[in-house]
């Protein structure tokens, strides 16, 4: 396997890990017992959650990439337009699915901005680099990216869904209480108890 394979199979086993990632935590978000603090309803946390397990399933297994191939080899169906592969027709519906399941949660997520902006970010990383392989010179530098666009979208969703998905472990208590650590190490400043 030359460098650009090794490339290859790192960014897809990181974008799947990261996706398997955000999809249990999503799963957790709609689980959590905090509902009113998190962005998603839980029965939209839960489709995204089984969507985004499933994302990472097909990433890990190249399904689209295969059925593109497929496609293309046994009916050659070819991309429409300006679009190089198939495959990437599946990423777009993907793109659009997590679009639609935003706008669907529209109204609840006005209160979480930092959720939409990495959300917003995910989707833009990966549109970008779908887009460098999608309408790019065939066979060039521009197919590069998309490997690439895809981890660091993927990496970014997980980010979104961490602090919503009942791990707020230290967000409120510390693990340690302040009364038992020597003085030297004590925090202290306003709002911290003495």
């Amino acid at each position: 396997m030359d460098a650009a394979g090794v490339g290859s199979a790192v960014a897809n086993l990181t974008t799947s890990s990261a996706l398997a990632l955000a999809g249990l935590l999503a799963l957790g978000m709609a689980s959590s017992r905090g509902r009113s603090a998190a962005p998603l309803r839980p029965l939209t946390a839960m489709v995204a959650g089984v969507g985004l397990v499933a994302l990472a399933a097909d990433e890990g297994l190249e399904l689209h990439d295969r059925i593109g191939r497929w496609l293309w080899h046994e009916h050659r169906v070819a991309a429409p337009g300006p679009v190089n592969h198939v495959d990437d027709l599946f990423v777009m519906a993907y793109l659009a699915c997590g679009a639609a399941a935003m706008a669907v949660s529209a109204r609840s997520l006005l209160r979480h901005r930092r959720f939409v902006a990495l959300c917003a970010l995910a989707g833009a990383l990966v549109a970008a680099g779908t887009a460098f392989d999608a309408f790019g010179t065939p066979g060039s530098w521009t197919e590069a990216p998309e490997e690439a666009g895809e981890a660091a979208g993927a990496i970014v969703l997980a980010i979104a869904f961490w602090p919503h998905a009942g791990t707020r472990v230290l967000a409120r208590r510390p693990a340690v209480p302040l009364t038992a650590l020597p003085d030297g190490l004590r925090a202290t400043g306003p709002g911290t108890p003495a």
